[in-house]
């Protein structure tokens, strides 16, 4: 089984992960070249990035050609669920491509590909029914000055750098609601001390901060280079999930 992501949503370094890159009119492009490329147009305020089609879809999975079982998470802000559904019955049955929408947190995927590093041998079908249960049991926190570059689908937006204070957010039926505001150190640790945080196992992003996060040893941390969407929003997502006795 072979586990693809949107480059959308980070360019995770794991060992085996396939990254798709974003399609322009001039075809796909790795986000770091498109963000170096903007960043000499002062007045862009747009990444350029444009849909793939279906056939360009199905060309960039049937390249995976030693491979008959897919797991692809894939942004839904970015790549359409109508048109996978499509893929998927194009693909079948030379291949089994199964799927899985990251809404706003990368601590989720985080966690997902920590966990299913260790279930490679397991078929496709049977992982996405583990990640539906996992899924079921974890709280998401997102901390960033930015809120609707992970809400309010702007996440190919360029914004400016602006000192503005960071913001606790929790997602109530897909929408953000603000717990509190303050230093990011201060929100980070509101999370991470909490009670049943500290008892449960926990996985944390970090993108653009200006200065290094004091992470507790039981926390598992990833740091996103700066490349990576959103441009200029820095952020800190938080995901944990009971352990189960």
């Amino acid at each position: 089984m072979k586990l693809v992501i949107d480059e959308t949503l980070g360019n995770f370094q794991v060992e085996d992960l396939i990254i798709k890159p974003v399609n322009t009119k001039f075809g796909p492009k790795p986000i770091k070249e498109i963000i170096q490329d903007k960043e000499s147009k002062s007045l862009s305020r747009s990444l350029g990035i444009t849909p793939f089609s279906q056939l360009e879809q199905i060309r960039f999975f049937r390249n995976l050609s030693d491979t008959h079982e897919i797991l692809y998470f894939y942004d839904p802000a970015y790549t359409d669920i109508q048109l996978i559904r499509r893929l998927q019955n194009w693909l079948y049955p030379d291949q089994s491509l199964n799927c899985y929408p990251i809404l706003h947190n990368r601590a989720t995927l985080y966690m997902l590909l920590d966990k299913l590093s260790r279930e490679s041998h397991e078929s496709s079908s049977t992982v996405t029914n583990r990640i539906a249960q996992y899924s079921s049991t974890t709280q998401e926190w997102i901390i960033t000055p930015d809120p609707k570059a992970f809400y309010k689908n702007q996440i190919r937006s360029i914004y400016k750098k602006k000192k503005k204070p960071f913001k606790l957010l929790v997602s109530e039926k897909g929408k953000a609601k603000i717990e509190e505001t303050g230093s990011l150190d201060e929100l980070v640790d509101s999370v991470v001390s909490r009670d049943d945080v500290l008892s449960s196992q926990t996985w944390l992003v970090s993108k653009g901060l200006s200065n290094d996060l004091s992470v507790k040893d039981h926390i598992k941390h990833y740091e996103l280079e700066e490349y990576n969407l959103p441009v200029n929003v820095p952020f800190v997502h938080i995901v944990n999930q009971p352990t189960l006795n």
